[in-house]
């Protein structure tokens, strides 16, 4: 499962399955190109014991 989360908020803005880059594909479409060009910053966890 593949989560996004406002950083600053830490409320959660989506939910995919697996965690591929297509997980966030629903994603980036709900979210449209203008938004998208708002995004400053990105961050992956990848801790070995939620995996």
């Amino acid at each position: 499962m593949t989560i996004v989360i406002d950083a600053l908020t830490g409320r959660p803005l989506y939910a995919g399955d697996g965690k591929s880059e297509d997980a966030l594909d629903g994603f980036w479409k709900a979210l449209g190109p203008r938004r998208c060009k708002r995004i400053e910053a990105a961050a992956i966890l990848t801790w070995a014991k939620l995996i």
